[in-house]
């Protein structure tokens, strides 16, 4: 199933003949290296996980791949009820081709076929500059998710990160992150498949867990290291697994957190990016307590619903959302 732009330009779906062609647009446009982009792209849509759940999107002029966008399988809940629901992913479109709508005519085609693909929801994390074009094709921003931090160690910038330093402190495997603790929220489907998958093309990135235990409680904290401006070392928090509705074990977790970042020497300071309209969510209170402080840089948020029930996606208090919810985590 085609869609035509003008006479010549037609919106289709991906088909293996066409994947040089992206790879190339990406490399050429980012300056990535074509061989690890194109074995990026492999285990990311060509896993088990992805392949036949994934959405890829082209614009063709004949046998030329003028853009390139892809949706990719990114499972939710919704009240304990998972749904089909996918996230936005990579979008490129050559050069040669921009300035034409492109991009806004592969996403009037999601709007035209998405029964066919039985696609419930569509959720994405676009940068400002776009955020009208999605708003234009009957996408939603209900909210935006806020960072918080909270600073570890001002003489940070003297050390540099030492790994065996965090292995020391930190945990290299998770234990609880295929729990789930809610059954009235939106959150994000965790499967041991699902981290299988993004373990297995993600390897830029050295993943942490700090994990607190006390009798039938329980809370994991996800975590990897980013850098700012060479010598600023972030700790972010990706994601926060717990069994947990006291306030006082929580915040004691993220204190024992606090105290093992500082015991690096090389932390800067810790972040969470958190969806704050929820006032009487635990791990904002316990945040908020301990004084993380919100800084003016969010993530934008916007989801495309097909087949879900509006009036829960609608209220941003149902949603759990953090960093590890993008797919650039």
């Amino acid at each position: 199933m085609q869609s035509n732009v003008g006479n010549e330009i037609k919106i289709t779906l991906h088909e293996p003949w066409m994947k040089q062609q992206v790879v190339d647009s990406f490399c050429k446009q980012y300056g990535n290296s074509v061989e690890q982009f194109s074995e990026f792209f492999s285990k990311f849509y060509d896993n088990d996980f992805q392949k036949g759940n994934s959405l890829r999107l082209v614009a063709i002029l004949g046998d030329v791949v003028a853009g390139f966008a892809s949706f990719c399988k990114w499972p939710y809940k919704v009240y304990g009820k998972e749904i089909n629901s996918l996230q936005c992913g990579n979008v490129i479109i050559s050069e040669n081709f921009r300035g034409k709508g492109l991009y806004n005519k592969m996403l009037d085609y999601l709007n035209e076929h998405h029964s066919r693909f039985k696609i419930d929801l569509i959720i994405g994390f676009p940068i400002k500059e776009i955020l009208k074009l999605y708003l234009k094709s009957q996408w939603k921003n209900p909210f935006n998710i806020s960072w918080y931090i909270s600073v570890t160690n001002i003489f940070s910038v003297l050390f540099p990160v030492n790994k065996k330093k965090m292995e020391s402190l930190f945990l290299t495997e998770p234990k609880y992150q295929i729990n789930s603790p809610y059954s009235n929220k939106i959150e994000l489907v965790k499967t041991k498949e699902f981290f299988t998958w993004h373990k297995s093309y993600n390897f830029i990135f050295d993943y942490y867990f700090f994990r607190i235990e006390h009798e039938n409680e329980y809370i994991e904290f996800t975590l990897k290291i980013n850098y700012r401006e060479k010598f600023i070392k972030e700790l972010i928090i990706g994601d926060i697994t717990t069994n947990s509705h006291s306030i006082d074990f929580i915040k004691n977790a993220f204190k024992k957190l606090q105290k093992a970042a500082f015991k690096t020497g090389f932390i800067s300071f810790i972040s969470i990016a958190i969806n704050d309209l929820d006032k009487n969510a635990l791990i904002f209170k316990v945040i908020s307590n301990l004084k993380f402080k919100k800084i003016e840089k969010d993530i934008k948020f916007i989801y495309r619903n097909f087949n879900a029930d509006e009036n829960l996606l609608s209220n941003p208090t149902n949603w759990v959302l953090y960093r590890r919810d993008l797919d650039t985590w």
